[in-house]
């Protein structure tokens, strides 16, 4: 029995469902599954009733779980008093962040980082958005667009931006402005992965006022950096974060013009998502106050 059986277990009584809670733990199914049944094979009896309906405790899994939401409690607490001290983690510290980072300011950031936390090594990879995906590798601090909705995390917003819909003015001039929504259907357009909404009617997109307006994109991407660069090259019409700060090294802001301006768009922040058990450590808000600090100083020079 471990405590990540334990885990499993009330998050599956909680969520009423083996693949709601899989995805608020942000795990695959099929590791909830072998969860839950070391869990059974080291009692020797079901502790869950699996219907179409969902799942439900069984007298001795309604036991258990009284008695692992104690023990999870006091095991957090033992964690979190035996870490709080220590100013260096034993391991690389792995960060996932979305798709799309300007390489130019986020090489700025890491050396920000080296100056203050030179002892500490980090493991940096690309992470697709968690909420649309789900999380990998188990990452010890994530950024993403968006606030993701993720269970044993604490998330903080660092950045608030604008998405717009963009386009070079070399292909406005060869193509002509679109004047609404309608004419996009004219138009190769590009929409970033975050501003999507799409359901059984189709795909849509916010109007600035908040309301959905239907679009056909030809291509849907995560990458921000990567639309910016389609922009730039005259590609077709992206929509997309538009602060500088994901601007490619190709050209500058001032190479895009906003598109259907005051009809398309919308807001989204950047946000920071901490795993609960790691909140409290030192090493932790020192990486916190140092994002905090570079996003803060980014804003205040475009704001």
């Amino acid at each position: 029995m471990t405590l990540d059986e334990l885990r499993a277990l009330l998050e599956v009584i909680e969520a009423g469902s083996i693949n709601r809670a899989a995805s608020q733990l942000g795990v695959p199914r099929t590791t909830l599954n072998r969860r839950l049944e070391a869990l059974e094979a080291d009692f020797g009896t079901p502790l869950l009733t699996i219907s179409r309906d969902g799942a439900l405790p069984t007298e001795a899994g309604a036991r258990l779980a009284r008695g692992a939401e104690e023990l999870l409690r006091q095991a957090a607490q033992l964690d979190a008093s035996v870490r709080f001290e220590l100013d260096t983690p034993t391991r690389p510290v792995k960060v996932a962040i979305p798709p799309g980072m300007a390489p130019v300011q986020t090489t700025l950031f890491l050396e920000r980082w080296r100056e203050r936390m030179p002892n500490i090594q980090l493991h940096l990879y690309t992470q697709a958005n968690p909420f649309l995906h789900g999380v990998d590798r188990e990452p010890d601090l994530i950024m993403s667009f968006g606030r993701p909705r993720l269970g044993e995390y604490r998330t903080f917003q660092v950045l608030r931006m604008r998405f717009t819909l963009q386009a070079s003015s070399a292909y406005l001039a060869r193509h002509g402005t679109p004047r609404s929504v309608e004419e996009l259907k004219d138009h190769a357009l590009w929409v970033w992965e975050g501003a999507l909404m799409t359901s059984g009617e189709g795909a849509s997109v916010l109007s600035s006022d908040g309301k959905p307006l239907p679009v056909t994109p030809a291509m849907v991407l995560d990458d921000v950096h990567f639309l910016h660069a389609i922009a730039q090259r005259g590609a077709g019409l992206v929509l997309v974060p538009s602060l500088p700060y994901f601007i490619p090294a190709i050209g500058t802001q001032a190479d895009e013009v906003e598109v259907l301006e005051g009809l398309l768009g919308g807001d989204v922040g950047m946000w920071i998502a901490v795993p609960e058990r790691n909140v409290e450590l030192a090493w932790t808000r020192r990486l916190l106050a140092i994002i905090r600090e570079f996003f803060a100083e980014f804003e205040s020079t475009v704001g």
